[in-house]
């Protein structure tokens, strides 16, 4: 019996040890699990920012996030959308017989009693008014050949009957084209500020707008 108890003490004894050498080793492979796992998701947090601040414009991991983020991408859009457009470099007046091209900074005053108008080369405001006198440096009849008599040219493709004449520093242009309809084209320049004249001298531009006119019916 005393016998028996020993080897059961012993027994004892020994299952303890195996429950402590077990539980030891569970609890080491544990560790070692944990410390796998964390030294696995480092990494991947450092791969995460480097793409995202390759992403980014400015280099910084903010705006890195803020690429794969509708909320943040619209300002982006926004930016292109604000961006400031083209100034066009010409206006365009169709009579619907004729077409008429000149500068964007050029103003237009339109005879609300007759077909005739005219351009200001000295503001870029357009206006309506009754036409009677010359208003502007610039003036437009049309159908009218009144004064046409001078030189036949050729602008561009339009041919014209052009005139100047100098009076002091008052000096006068005229155009008449041979198109339909006829457009007598006039430029009045002087320094001494008169009514309808200009201080600078635009005939090189007026030729170009004659050059460059289309017609939608002759020639």
């Amino acid at each position: 019996e005393q016998q028996q108890r020993s080897l059961f003490f012993t027994a004892a004894v020994g299952l303890i040890i195996l429950a402590i050498i077990v539980g030891s080793v569970y609890y080491l492979v544990k560790f070692i699990q944990s410390r796998v796992a964390s030294s696995r998701q480092a990494p991947q947090a450092s791969v995460e920012t480097v793409a995202q601040t390759s992403g980014s414009p400015e280099g910084g991991s903010v705006q890195g996030q803020a690429i794969s983020s509708p909320a943040i991408t619209i300002p982006q859009t926004g930016n292109q959308a604000i961006q400031p457009r083209p100034i066009p470099e010409k206006k365009l007046y169709n009579s619907g017989t004729f077409q008429v091209s000149y500068p964007n900074t050029w103003g237009i005053l339109n005879c609300t009693n007759s077909l005739h108008f005219e351009l200001d080369p000295n503001s870029g405001v357009d206006s309506k008014s009754e036409c009677s006198i010359a208003q502007k440096p610039v003036t437009i009849l049309v159908d009218n050949i009144d004064g046409c008599g001078g030189e036949n040219v050729k602008v561009g493709n339009t041919e014209v009957i052009k005139s100047k004449k100098v009076d002091g520093g008052y000096t006068a242009y005229r155009w008449c084209t041979k198109t339909d309809p006829v457009l007598n084209i006039t430029h009045r320049v002087s320094k001494a500020g008169e009514r309808a004249v200009s201080p600078i001298d635009y005939a090189n531009q007026i030729e170009e707008i004659i050059s460059k006119l289309t017609f939608s019916r002759g020639s």
